[in-house]
């Protein structure tokens, strides 16, 4: 039966210090691990399609989340 563990992370220490804990249980499961990061778009899409600003702003705030989740993985 496949594993898959799924770390809700908030960008805190407090929650990446969860980390090798997770790949601790991970590797003998050989568990999938999937790190999530939500975020908040700063306006509904019929806001961002009347205010290209907030679409902008939007692709920031995915790109900096995407890059933060990079980061991890690279250190896992």
């Amino acid at each position: 039966m496949p594993f898959h563990i799924v770390v809700g992370l908030d960008g805190s220490a407090l929650a990446e210090s969860v980390l090798p804990y997770v790949l601790t249980l991970a590797r003998p499961l050989k568990a999938r691990v999937t790190l999530l990061h939500a975020v908040q778009d700063p306006g509904t899409p019929a806001e961002m399609e009347r205010h290209p600003e907030l679409a902008e702003e939007a692709a920031k705030v995915r790109s900096r989340a995407q890059a933060y989740l990079t980061h991890l993985q690279s250190r896992l």
